[in-house]
């Protein structure tokens, strides 16, 4: 089973994040984590100049804009 799937090019995406306002960002892979099954988007975003996350959200945080 392949627990790795890159994205090239990044695509574009929205990110919830922890304030619960969903942001612009860029999906470049998905992975699978081991221990649940869950998959997890890796994302890179921001909220405000000078604050940039990148982060594992779960599929539920990440859509197509």
């Amino acid at each position: 089973m392949e627990n790795y799937r890159r994205l090239e090019p990044p695509r574009a995406v929205q990110v919830l994040h922890d304030d619960g306002v969903w942001y612009p960002g860029l999906q470049d892979a998905w992975s699978r984590w081991p221990a649940t099954g869950e998959w997890r988007a890796s994302v890179s975003y921001s909220i405000k100049p000078g604050m940039k996350y990148v982060r594992s959200v779960s599929a539920e945080q990440v859509r197509l804009p």
